[in-house]
């Protein structure tokens, strides 16, 4: 199975790759005719856009904020809690107004939803979990002074 790249779709539709880039991720800077051949040969040759992952690597944010629960509830049951929901309503708006992903990531063993949760920054639930500022620190990602 050959992998169909962004370069093919421009070769294909006769535009240089930075074109075939911008009608996938600033379409208005393209005419929509220019637009529209692009996009006809993307569909020709399988190809459905930017691949996310190839993106995330290139540029280290993963547009994603995670939540951490309070107390020892854990995901699962902090989303019974009518006040936590109320909060992360309010959250997921914040998220919706910027276009960024809300993750809850669970601390219940040894912190390792914190280790490995592909998110640009938390929100944590209570106080004891300063203790992963290391954790955040060693990940380079934003932490309280």
């Amino acid at each position: 199975m050959t992998v169909v790249r962004l370069i093919d779709v421009a070769n294909a539709a006769g535009v240089s790759r930075g074109t075939a880039s911008n009608v996938f991720n600033a379409p208005d800077l393209v005419r929509p005719q220019l637009r529209k051949r692009v996009e006809a040969a993307a569909r020709t040759l399988g190809y459905f856009g930017p691949d996310p992952t190839a993106r995330v690597l290139r540029s280290g944010k993963f547009n994603a904020i995670g939540v951490v629960p309070p107390a020892h509830l854990g995901v699962a049951e902090s989303l019974t809690n009518p006040v936590y929901l109320q909060f992360l309503r309010g959250v997921g708006e914040a998220c919706d107004a910027v276009g960024a992903n809300l993750v809850l990531v669970s601390d219940m063993v040894d912190g390792a939803g914190i280790k490995t949760a592909l998110v640009d920054g938390f929100i944590f639930g209570r106080f004891e979990h300063l203790e992963f500022l290391n954790l955040i620190k060693l990940r380079r990602l934003p932490s309280p002074s």
